[in-house]
C-alpha cells in the first residue's frame, strides 16, 4: 500500500493506471511506425514528445469518463461505452490544441489508426487485470474489529470495490461470552469474542500487518493494552471512519 494525503492507495492499482498508460503510448507509436516513413520515425524525437502530449490527453479523458472507477466499468459493454466516449472527447480536445499549436500535430491519420490499437490494447489489458481482482491477487489481508453498521460498511465497501486492495481475513465481534472458532487461512471467519486477548499473536499466525478498528460502543471494551501490544509488534492500526 502506498499511503498519500492519509490515504492508502494499492500499489497494483498505481502500475494497472501506468500500464494502461504505456498502451496507449505503444498504440500510437504503432500507428506512427506504420503511416510515417522508417526515417522520420526514428529520427524525430519530438514525435515522442507529441505521443506524450497525447497520451496525456487521453488517459485524462479516460479518467473523467469514470473508467478508473472499476464499480461503473464492471461489463465489457459500459467499457466500451464509455472508451469509445473518452476518446470522443480526446479527439475534440486534441483538435483544439491542434489549431491553437499546429506544431504538435504528429501526422495525418495517426490518431484514426491507434483507436484501434488502444481498444484492443485496454480491454485485453483490463481483462487480465479483473482476473487477478478476482482471484484476490496481491490483497492485503486485515482483521476487522466491530459488528456495528459501520463495519458491515466497511466489508460491503471491500466486496464491492474490487480493487480497493483489502480483504477481510477475520471479522471479531464482540458478545457475552467467548465463542470456539476454528481459523481457517484460506477463507475469512467470524469470530466472537468476549475480550481481544490474543488480538496480536492471531495477525502475527495469519500474517496480518493492519486491524482495522470499527467499534460502535467503546465503553469498558476497548481493546487498549492489546492494541498497543499489536502497534509495539509493527501492526498498523487503523480507525474504522477513516479507513476509507
Amino acid at each position: 500500500m502506498l499511503r498519500i494525503f492519509k490515504q492508502y492507495y494499492p500499489i497494483r492499482n498505481i502500475f494497472f493506471v501506468i500500464g494502461e498508460g504505456l498502451m496507449i503510448y505503444a498504440s500510437f507509436i504503432f500507428a506512427s511506425w506504420i503511416i510515417l516513413e522508417t526515417e522520420s520515425f526514428h529520427f524525430d524525437q519530438w514525435l515522442w514528445l507529441k505521443i506524450l502530449l497525447v497520451t496525456f490527453v487521453c488517459q485524462t479523458c479516460l479518467y473523467y469518463n469514470d473508467l478508473y472507477d472499476l464499480k461503473i466499468t464492471d461489463s465489457l459493454i459500459e467499457l466500451g461505452i464509455r472508451l469509445l466516449q473518452a476518446l470522443g472527447a480526446a479527439a475534440i480536445f486534441l483538435a483544439g490544441i491542434f489549431i491553437i499549436f499546429p506544431g504538435t500535430i504528429i501526422g495525418q491519420g495517426i490518431f484514426v489508426v491507434s483507436i484501434g490499437f488502444i481498444i484492443l490494447l485496454i480491454v485485453s489489458w483490463r481483462l487480465c487485470y479483473m482476473q487477478v481482482l478476482s482471484h484476490g491477487m496481491f490483497d492485503q489481508k486485515i482483521i476487522l474489529l466491530g459488528s456495528g453498521d459501520l463495519a458491515q460498511n466497511i466489508i460491503n465497501e471491500i466486496n464491492d470495490k474490487k480493487d480497493c486492495g483489502y480483504s477481510v481475513t477475520v471479522n471479531v465481534r464482540g458478545c457475552s461470552d467467548n465463542t470456539d472458532f476454528t481459523i481457517d487461512k484460506n477463507i475469512s471467519a467470524t469470530i466472537y469474542k468476549k475480550d481481544y486477548n490474543g488480538l496480536c499473536e492471531m495477525a502475527k499466525e495469519l500474517s496480518i500487518s493492519k486491524i482495522v478498528v470499527a467499534l460502535t460502543d467503546r465503553r469498558g471494551t476497548f481493546p487498549s493494552r492489546e492494541l498497543l501490544k499489536c502497534r509495539v509488534d509493527g501492526i498498523d492500526i487503523l480507525e474504522g471512519t477513516s479507513f476509507y
